[in-house]
């Protein structure tokens, strides 16, 4: 296993609407991880069922980048590489 990876989006993939749940795997040594889309600020993710979760909204029709990082109980921080994807609009 790797000690962070971005479970969802997977790479390309295409996603409906402007509000979406990302889902971290982590090492279980990880006390904090955190999203950020764009380059924006890091937001924390919140553990449950075994992952972390971030919800984000306000997320424009487009290609977008996002990428996760943890911190380990002892001040190690590891981040995933940028993962590409593409929010569409849906139609009705």
């Amino acid at each position: 296993m790797r000690l962070v990876s971005m479970d969802f989006p997977r790479e390309g993939e295409e996603i409906s609407g402007s509000t979406y749940t990302f889902r971290v795997t982590t090492h279980p040594a990880a006390a904090q991880v955190e999203l950020s889309v764009n380059q924006s600020p890091w937001r924390p993710c919140v553990p449950d069922e075994g992952c972390w979760w971030c919800g984000w909204t306000g997320l424009a029709t487009g290609r977008h980048r996002a990428r996760a990082r943890m911190r380990t109980k002892d001040g190690h921080v590891l981040t995933t590489l940028p993962r590409a994807f593409r929010v569409i609009t849906p139609t009705s």
